[in-house]
């Protein structure tokens, strides 16, 4: 069977006269993409070491972050080695995703701070290629084992660092330190929030269950740090993330149900829009039952009264927006009388569906809305197309992602989320013949880590 590894060799290039011997993933290459896994993961270096009571957060990277993932992007470019005609014609099999990227980069070129915009936007590309790369490379078995044992390794270090570091763990500004058994409430870990560290810990939890189930070699790594990330989920008090895990796992038992049936699609489709719809006209109809029940305030930590004010801004410039990455960029940017209005200064609007609009405009929540939209689809029938949890995992994936963007932001960009999003809409968009069927055969051993990164 022509696996995606296939598809990008010189065998399927029409330019070369003689086929050539497939050659997959080295060591070296194999190392490089994990560390890009990890330091997406971590989120490495920005925010370890911030004493987050001690005044507003900083995270916004550093130029040795930047120049460390542009090295590692260009050595994986490296070993393309000739491959560009067929990565791009598979790439390109989901415009959606180049129109967004394309439209992302050009738009930073109206934001008020163009220097910081085209940064962010570079940073958007360099991990919108990683994520490609990523299922382009790697084996379905590689892609689980690298994801599996980085979110465990990432794990193990947030619950240490909670125990032996709590001076960097502390409740972020405007967050109230309610002390529970000698540690602040709401912990953020490694991260600069609780809400993050409840993001990471919540996907790689079906993440590392799933490589688990493929993996067996490392079983008891994946489901140890399975168990170090839902006691990281629990300190992090993290409702938000609490209920996205829920739900993620509600909707998953449901495609297990309907999988194997024809009443699939339509399935997905009540199971996901009617969770959704649900949670949205739940918590608009019964605020104060749902935030009496997570110990919320009424307006959801804020989160209300700034999608009414967020939704003025968005009349300002509705087309084009403010540019990408260029409106949440603090004191003298376009935020700067919304932070005079709201004391705890949001650094992005708690919706990612908002904060797309507010940036790139109804052009580019279009483009968004529909390739998200369609990634759903075609998720659908991936499930069909490959056996097993790897098949389910993109799904599942999407679900998260759905289901984050209603009260969450800024997972568009240089982060774990989006480098996902991107590896999951080139993989769902690949055709049958080039897909993996034979889960359980794994690549061989010099194409696989032998720890995390």
């Amino acid at each position: 069977m022509t696996t995606l590894e296939d598809a990008i060799t010189p065998n399927h290039d029409l330019s070369v006269a003689q086929p050539q011997r497939h050659t997959g993933p080295g060591i070296a290459e194999t190392a490089a993409m994990s560390l890009a896994v990890f330091l997406l993961i971590a989120n490495v270096p920005t925010e370890w070491v911030v004493v987050r009571a001690q005044g507003d957060l900083d995270a916004g990277g550093s130029a040795f972050v930047a120049l460390l993932f542009i090295a590692v992007a260009g050595f994986l470019g490296i070993q393309m080695n000739g491959r560009w005609t067929g990565f791009f014609q598979i790439v390109g099999r989901e415009p959606l995703l180049l129109a967004f990227l394309v439209w992302s980069t050009m738009s930073a070129l109206w934001s008020e701070d163009v220097p910081f915009s085209v940064r962010r936007a570079i940073a958007l590309l360099v991990a919108s290629y990683l994520g490609a790369h990523f299922v382009l490379r790697f084996s379905q078995f590689a892609i689980m084992r690298i994801l599996g044992l980085n979110f465990a390794a990432v794990a193990f270090i947030n619950l240490i660092w909670i125990f032996l570091f709590p001076q960097f763990s502390g409740p972020a500004q405007g967050q109230t330190p309610d002390n529970v058994v000698g540690f602040d409430a709401r912990l953020t870990g490694i991260y600069d929030n609780a809400n993050t560290l409840g993001r990471i810990t919540a996907l790689g939890a079906f993440t590392m269950l799933a490589a688990a189930r493929l993996d067996r070699r490392f079983r008891v790594v994946y489901l140890a740090g399975f168990g170090a990330g839902v006691l990281s989920l629990l300190l992090s008090q993290s409702q938000t993330s609490f209920v996205v895990t829920i739900l993620t796992s509600l909707l998953l038992v449901g495609f297990l149900i309907f999988r194997a049936r024809k009443q699939l699609f339509g399935a997905v489709f009540v199971l996901v829009v009617g969770a959704t719809l649900v949670s949205v006209i739940a918590v608009v109809t019964n605020l104060e039952l749902i935030t009496g029940a997570l110990d919320r305030d009424v307006t959801l930590s804020g989160r209300v009264p700034l999608w009414g004010l967020l939704f003025d801004e968005l009349q300002r410039r509705p087309i084009f927006g403010f540019g990408y990455a260029g409106y949440w960029n603090g004191w003298g940017s376009p935020s700067h009388e919304l932070w005079n209005l709201i004391p705890w200064r949001p650094p992005h609007g708690h919706q990612q569906y908002i904060d797309v609009m507010l940036t790139t405009g109804v052009i580019g929540l279009a483009l968004f809305t529909a390739l998200i939209v369609r990634t759903f689809v075609r998720s659908t029938r991936y499930i069909r197309d490959i056996k097993g949890s790897f098949g389910l995992w993109p799904l599942v994936f999407m679900c998260f992602f759905q289901l984050n963007t209603m009260t969450e932001a800024g997972l568009v960009g240089r982060d774990i989320v989006w480098f996902l999003l991107v590896a999951v809409v080139v993989l769902v968009s690949t055709r049958k013949k080039e897909l993996v069927e034979d889960e359980l055969q794994p690549p061989s051993p010099e194409a696989l880590p032998s720890a995390a990164t």
